[in-house]
């Protein structure tokens, strides 16, 4: 087993090292995702090697967009982003409270996120409308009863809200999920 490890992390560092554009962890490319990258011995060198590294440059170009509020902002639905990230980050675990260097920058990242995207949003409309065509793509998904609500307890870790106090939204997409037979169109 430990020299089965040691392949898959070779492997995965030579990889890298030669910046092929994707890695085989191992024979069966069905293996759930889930699979392949959060079991050891992967877990450790996913994390290390390219979450973080992609969390800590994001972070880092996101601070060159300039930070948006209401009054720099003038499309309508900027404003509506404003307040949805404004409400999340809210809820997210705040670094003042945090004491993990990972969970930190997870916030970090959470923040940076949203102000690259508002900002884009804001100004370029190529990637505006583009924006638009994912949602309303996910709205069509969510209508169909196909996007599963979020778990009893969830988020549950750096969470500065009851996880199971829960708005319409959540209402909209359970009642959706778990009884699409209600919502069929009948011809």
């Amino acid at each position: 087993m430990v020299l089965q490890e040691l392949t898959i992390r070779s492997k995965a560092e030579k990889a890298l090292r030669n910046g092929e554009s994707h890695i085989i962890f191992g024979n069966d490319p069905e293996q759930l995702l889930v699979n392949q990258m959060l079991t050891f011995p992967l877990r450790q060198f996913v994390i290390d090697k390219i979450k973080t590294p992609i969390m800590n440059k994001l972070i880092h170009l996101a601070k060159l967009y300039p930070e948006s509020t209401p009054k720099n902002c003038k499309h309508p639905n900027s404003h509506v982003w404003l307040r949805i990230w404004n409400k999340f980050l809210a809820m997210e675990g705040r670094p003042s409270v945090i004491t993990n260097i990972f969970t930190q920058g997870r916030w970090a990242l959470y923040n940076a996120i949203r102000r690259a995207f508002i900002a884009e949003h804001e100004h370029d409309d190529y990637h505006r409308d583009r924006m638009q065509v994912i949602f309303e793509l996910w709205l069509e998904e969510v209508l169909a009863g196909n996007w599963k609500p979020r778990s009893f307890d969830h988020p549950r870790e750096n969470w500065n809200a009851d996880p199971n106090v829960r708005g319409i939204g959540y209402e909209f997409l359970k009642e959706r999920f778990y009884h699409p037979e209600k919502y069929k169109e009948t011809k």
